[in-house]
């Protein structure tokens, strides 16, 4: 069930949207700029709707080389049609957990995936014990309960973190954010935006 909301201003600077997010928890890694999102899109598109667009664009890295330069370690955006393959959940893991801050220290990640088959399978160690999960196929789409068991994953580590996906982030992105549920409430009434979990 999406969280509640209050309306967004019609219009914000790109630099006052950047400093709330940062007063709720998502801050911009050091050397990221303003420049760099004016990269992807005018400063425009950011500020006539606000929010929206910066944390979508949060979770991705700059458009520039040198690449794999994420702009934020707390967000994660990529497109849900991407499973086709061997090592295309695993690429997706990567990110997924990167995000949880360290709470989810996962190693030896394997997969295999055969759509035609409609069959798929994750393996990976976390604290020295094996873990496996079978998503379900959906053509090329991810399947979102991967999150919902990384999110039991966290809590059964006692980690204060869960996962959340923003609603309303286009027709094919997935937009993750993992942090506490006090500050996603206070990023939802700060900016607006609503998010719901997978479970």
């Amino acid at each position: 069930m999406p969280l509640f909301r209050k309306k967004p201003p019609k219009r914000l600077t790109l630099e006052a949207q950047l400093r709330t997010l940062a007063a709720n928890g998502i801050n911009l890694n050091p050397g990221r700029t303003v420049d760099d999102l004016l990269i992807s899109f005018p400063r425009e598109r950011f500020e006539s709707v606000p929010y929206e667009l910066l944390v979508i664009m949060l979770g991705s890295e700059v458009e520039s080389r040198p690449c794999g330069r994420h702009f934020t370690d707390f967000i994660y955006t990529f497109d849900a049609e991407c499973i086709e393959d061997h090592g295309d959940y695993r690429a997706q893991l990567r990110p997924l957990t990167r995000i949880a801050g360290g709470d989810l220290p996962i190693e030896v990640i394997r997969d295999a995936i055969d759509v035609d088959a409609g069959t798929a399978r994750i393996e990976f160690t976390l604290d020295d014990r094996p873990h496996k999960f079978e998503p379900t196929i959906y053509d090329d789409w991810f399947d979102c309960q991967v999150i919902s068991w990384l999110d039991t994953l966290l809590t059964s580590r006692d980690s204060t973190r869960r996962y959340f996906i923003l609603d309303n982030s286009g027709d094919q992105n997935l937009v993750v954010l993992c942090t506490t549920p006090h500050l996603i409430t206070k990023l939802v009434k700060a900016t607006g935006l609503q998010f719901h979990r997978t479970n």
